[in-house]
């Protein structure tokens, strides 16, 4: 769930082991944003690895934070349920996990 920008209406469900995220058409979750927002146009991967959710930064310009820690590039970081992700200074989502029933 995006939280910020607020102007901007964007949610995206994991549905893959491997799940991009950036500005570029070819991710599977494209955030509306340009270049200005410091998004890299593959910016993050999210991995589903042994019942755990991981965070990978794939040389962003602008860097990404897992609750307002810098993630090491290239390194998988644990993510957990209300996580806030910060892609590059100008856009946060939340991390949330569903149940499915």
């Amino acid at each position: 769930i995006l939280l910020q920008p607020k102007e901007l209406d964007f949610s995206a469900e994991m549905r893959y082991t491997t799940f991009t995220i950036g500005r570029n058409k070819r991710n599977d979750a494209i955030l509306p944003v340009d270049s200005s927002s410091g998004v890299s146009g593959n910016h993050l991967v999210l991995t589903f690895y042994k019942g755990e959710y991981y965070a990978k930064d794939e040389n962003s310009t602008y860097c990404t934070m897992i609750d307002g820690e810098t993630l090491e590039k290239g390194k998988p970081t644990l993510l957990k349920d209300g996580s806030v992700i910060s892609l590059g200074p100008k856009v946060k989502v939340s991390f949330q996990l569903i149940a499915k029933d």
